[in-house]
């Protein structure tokens, strides 16, 4: 019995909150969805066979595509990737509950009535609109411009995250939901000299070869990924 609580908590463990309340958020919406087919049986369609809940499911993407579900003011039609998404983690919910997913064939893949149904909406959606990087002499003239000892702290820490290619969450609180992958902290951070380590108190920083970044947890599951680059007297 151990076993299988450890087992439990670590299935937990290994999605974060903002994963459940995703999953509870679509499951939420199937439930909705089946009140509105009239559908008075098992939430997991036991009573019905294969066919019959790969249809169940098609017409349940659909109703999430055209924005038929959800409170009222927020109507609209979603993208191909979050319709799918949510159907997803509808299958998810049915498995951890011990049944087949209902949206996979007899070779395990998902189906192919799915994957047609997801590639007609992609056809359908709008272009992605990708944003523009901003250059690097924007962070340059922020560098420039900072008066006081925290604008340079700022200026400073932008100008390293860019250097490094970072996302906004390696280096910035961007919220307080909980996240896998973590802002970097002053202790993942080693100066060299050659071959040497510089303490990060030593006023010769500058004069450092090389700057290396552990970034501890990420969102891909990679763990204390370390990443160099090296002084080009810029």
């Amino acid at each position: 019995m151990d076993l299988d609580s450890g087992a439990a908590l670590a299935r937990e463990r290994g999605v974060t909150k903002g994963t459940i309340t995703k999953h509870s958020g679509s499951w939420n919406l199937w439930l909705e969805f089946l009140g509105r087919v009239e559908h008075r049986g098992s939430p997991f369609l036991d009573e019905l066979g294969p066919t019959a809940q790969l249809r169940l499911c098609g017409a349940f993407m659909h109703a999430r595509r055209r924005g038929d579900l959800g409170p009222a003011t927020r109507a609209r039609q979603v993208t191909a990737g979050s319709a799918r998404e949510t159907l997803d983690n509808v299958a998810t919910a049915f498995v951890e509950n011990n049944r087949a997913s209902p949206i996979l064939d007899s070779r395990g893949k998902v189906h192919q009535h799915i994957r047609r149904q997801t590639s007609g909406y992609k056809r359908d959606d709008p272009p992605k609109q990708h944003q523009k990087a901003m250059p690097p002499i924007v962070f340059r003239y922020r560098l420039r411009m900072a008066k006081h000892a925290r604008a340079r702290a700022r200026a400073h820490l932008l100008g390293g995250a860019v250097f490094f290619a970072m996302r906004s969450c390696e280096y910035t609180f961007v919220g307080k939901r909980d996240r896998k992958t973590r802002a970097i902290e002053v202790r993942d951070i080693t100066f060299m000299l050659g071959n040497r380590i510089i303490p990060q108190t030593d006023p010769r920083l500058h004069l450092a070869d090389s700057v290396s970044i552990n970034f501890g947890d990420q969102k891909s599951e990679i763990r204390n990924e370390e990443v160099t680059q090296y002084n080009n007297d810029d």
